[in-house]
């Protein structure tokens, strides 16, 4: 989804046991902590990503209201949807079970795959450096 000049790219995956509204501010997070969205930038209309999507706008709205509810974005009255470049605020508490959602789905996701315990810890440990560099690279 372009977003006046600025690559979004939100991808959602409905079936992969997170609900689509955080995949979708998960993305938007995403973008905005990687610089791809930048203070003042506008987002797409409610209507606008739902059908990119191919989701119901509730879910839109749910996603929207939550972002602006941590303060990383501003619904302006009949003007959009716009980035506010504050940052992702989270507690301790708030970030690990965050993470703990994420390494749950990880671990859904292997099973599904046919992925043992044993597999997936050595994938996860031989990868781990090398994705993190990735991630911090914005690769």
């Amino acid at each position: 989804m372009d977003v006046d000049g600025t690559e979004l790219d939100l991808l959602v995956d409905p079936d992969s046991g997170i609900p689509i509204y955080r995949q979708i501010t998960d993305g938007i997070r995403y973008a905005s902590s990687s610089g791809r969205l930048l203070a003042g930038d506008r987002l797409p209309s409610v209507r606008s990503l739902a059908r990119e999507l191919a989701v119901n706008p509730a879910t839109v709205q749910k996603a929207y209201r939550e972002l602006e509810l941590r303060g990383l974005v501003e619904a302006r009255r009949g003007r959009g949807t716009y980035v506010t470049g504050a940052p992702f605020a989270v507690g301790e508490k708030e970030r690990i079970e965050t993470l703990w959602r994420e390494i749950q789905s990880l671990l859904t996701t292997a099973r599904e795959l046919g992925i043992g315990r044993e597999e997936l810890r050595e994938l996860f440990v031989q990868g781990l450096e090398d994705a993190y560099l990735e991630v911090e690279e914005g690769e």
